[in-house]
């Protein structure tokens, strides 16, 4: 996991020097539905597969360019180092519907000497681009003028093929939207089509960059917090090595806090322990703690956050 402690807020439960208080923190936690394709050490480039159609082609090529952007910067890759070229459709004919479909449907020759031409061993292809039927919502503000919601629904086949193992690492028929807002006093219903057409080019490099968040670890920033006395050292210094990001020592001192008679302070105690492993990436355990500290004693926090871990390991 990646941390990064930006704020350190206080928040008193009560205005005794004794009481429980919570320090909050921000945390950089991986999002859900992302993988990870590997690309370090190896060259790689996106592939535009393009058709007779100059307008659909173009398109299709701002995907790919967005792509491109996106999985260097995601990857801390300078600009150019992910290469975009132009595939003809009448020249490849694309892959396999399925994932478990047997490679030999590719043409392995023709993805054989586009690593010969390019050098790239890891390959993205975009194909088949379209846009469905726009739908129009207005939303009244409190502004002067209104404002035209429209979703822009899109379709797109997103695959990537290692050239040195012969091997589909990714496949996804993308099917999503794109929102855009327009003000009423500009554009009416009539014309939101002619709109949506000028805005096609800067439409398809955002379809690319979502495509390119498929395939790199994303970051979502979140509240997170712990439980401490501020004039007990017992609890103060593992508080002061998990602002240090030391977990594993601030989780074994808090471990001993467990044992407390009073039951709050070993369910607060245990609520850290679970804190510390969601930090180190260990989520059976935090959960197991959090069972712990429920049982000791409940509030919101701990309820919230086993809520949280439970769905996270549910879907390991």
């Amino acid at each position: 996991m990646k941390n990064s402690i930006l704020i350190v807020a206080l928040f008193l439960f009560s205005l005794a020097s004794c009481a429980p208080q919570a320090r909050y923190f921000n945390v950089d936690v991986r999002s859900k539905g992302h993988v990870e394709i590997p690309i370090e050490g190896r060259k790689a480039a996106v592939f535009s597969i393009t058709t007779q159609n100059k307008a659909d082609s173009i398109r299709c090529g701002n995907v790919a360019v967005g792509l491109a952007e996106k999985i260097e910067k995601d990857r801390g890759l300078a600009g150019g180092d992910v290469a975009v070229y132009s595939v003809p459709k009448i020249e490849f004919r694309g892959f396999p519907s399925k994932m478990n479909d047997e490679v030999a449907a590719v043409d392995t020759a023709y993805l054989s000497q586009l690593l010969l031409n390019s050098g790239a061993h890891v390959m993205f292809f975009v194909d088949n681009l379209r846009f469905g039927q726009y739908s129009i919502q207005h939303s009244v503000t409190t502004s002067e003028y209104d404002n035209l919601n429209v979703v822009v629904p899109y379709f797109v086949d997103f695959n990537v093929y290692d050239a040195i193992s012969d091997k589909l690492l990714y496949k996804q028929e993308v099917k999503d939207s794109i929102y855009m807002q327009m003000v009423s006093s500009s554009v009416s219903d009539g014309n939101v089509g002619g709109v949506i057409a000028g805005y096609l080019p800067e439409i398809s490099g955002k379809i690319g960059e979502k495509l390119g968040s498929y395939v790199s670890t994303q970051w979502d920033t979140q509240e997170r917090m712990l439980i401490s006395y501020e004039d007990d050292s017992k609890w103060e210094t593992p508080y002061l090595l998990s602002q240090d990001f030391k977990w594993k020592e601030a989780v074994e001192l808090w471990m001993n806090l467990t044992e407390s008679e009073n039951p709050k302070k070993a369910a607060f105690a245990a609520y850290n322990i679970a804190v510390g492993c969601e930090m180190m990436e260990q989520f059976q355990l935090a959960r197991k703690w959090l069972e712990f500290s429920m049982k000791k004693y409940r509030f919101r926090e701990a309820i919230m956050m086993y809520e949280y871990i439970k769905e996270r390991t549910e879907s390991l």
